[in-house]
């Protein structure tokens, strides 16, 4: 991703660009902390690694902490059809290989934990974000094939008298520290 640099009224700075580059920038200033939520499976797996050692070596000041907040690589609850599991599980790291580059990369006292709680949703609003595409993995379909998830969802939900349904959410969350 690649934008413009500013700040936000209490003076905390942000850049919008590719995650790879800003963590080689060894020149750029350094931070305590470093949160990555909901980016990490965008980030080519062959380069995450290098991602995160480059990250805790140039861009984390000493005792810094990184957070990765992203969500299971198979253990979900979502209402989704068995191809958009499959698309799921295929570009979703699990939580044991990101533990795994992290202390590779140099990173000590990775603690990982799921964080769970109850989602409730009317099924129809549901469907319309997925017909949006909200989130990567629905990318993965053409029209007709997105089409033909939403009827196999809708036909096998079972919403409650008020067309709401419920899940359970799930977050992983790994903290790593320099």
């Amino acid at each position: 991703m690649r934008g413009a640099a500013g700040s936000a009224p209490d003076g905390v700075t942000f850049a919008a660009q590719d995650a790879v580059a800003w963590a080689r920038d060894a020149g750029a200033p350094r931070c305590s902390r470093l949160l990555l939520k909901e980016v990490v499976h965008h980030v080519d797996p062959a380069a995450r690694a290098a991602f995160f050692a480059d990250a805790r070596a140039n861009r984390l000041a000493a005792g810094g902490r990184a957070l990765v907040v992203t969500r299971p690589r198979v253990d979900i609850d979502y209402p989704f059809w068995d191809a958009a599991r499959d698309v799921w599980a295929a570009h979703q790291p699990s939580e044991a290989d990101l533990a795994d580059e992290l202390r590779a990369a140099g990173f000590s006292a990775v603690d990982v934990s799921v964080e769970a709680y109850a989602m409730e949703l009317p099924l129809e609003r549901w469907l319309d974000l997925v017909a949006a595409r909200f989130w990567s993995t629905f990318a993965h379909f053409d029209d007709a094939a997105l089409a033909a998830g939403i009827a196999d969802v809708r036909a096998r939900a079972t919403p409650d008298a008020a067309g709401a349904i419920r899940f359970e959410e799930r977050l992983v969350l790994i903290d790593a520290q320099v």
